[in-house]
């Protein structure tokens, strides 16, 4: 009788996802690889980063609004009309469907952060 692993088998997942990682590097140096930017996708999130952030503008470059977004508090830059469009942009008609359920879980999940805040700043009563 064959000895089923009832634990999922997490150092030989770690050890394929290394492996992935360094062959990836390994190929993106050699320029057997090179990643490829979606002009619509950055187009998509070039429209909502200035939303997202105060006192941005559309015409800074991508790789400054970038840097801005990592140095800002954690926002939404996707709203619900915009799974279709990224579905579309990427060609993946399925895609929507689990972009608005990315969308909703990252709301709930920045509002259930916001309240947290609000409670952890809010004065203190003491009761005598």
């Amino acid at each position: 009788m064959a000895l089923i692993p009832v634990v999922p088998n997490i150092p030989f997942l770690y050890l394929v996802y290394r492996g992935w990682s360094h062959w990836r590097e390994f190929l993106v140096e050699k320029d057997l690889l090179k990643p490829v930017s979606y002009p619509g996708l950055e187009q998509l999130y070039a429209k909502r980063v200035p939303r997202a952030l105060e006192h941005s503008h559309v015409e800074k470059p991508i790789s400054q609004m970038a840097e801005d977004v990592e140095n800002s508090k954690d926002t939404l830059l996707l709203r619900m009309t915009d799974a279709k469009k990224l579905a579309t942009i990427l060609d993946a008609p399925e895609l929507a469907l689990e972009a608005e359920r990315a969308i909703v879980q990252a709301e709930e999940q920045l509002q259930a952060q916001k309240k947290e805040e609000q409670e952890k700043n809010a004065p203190q009563k003491k009761h005598v």
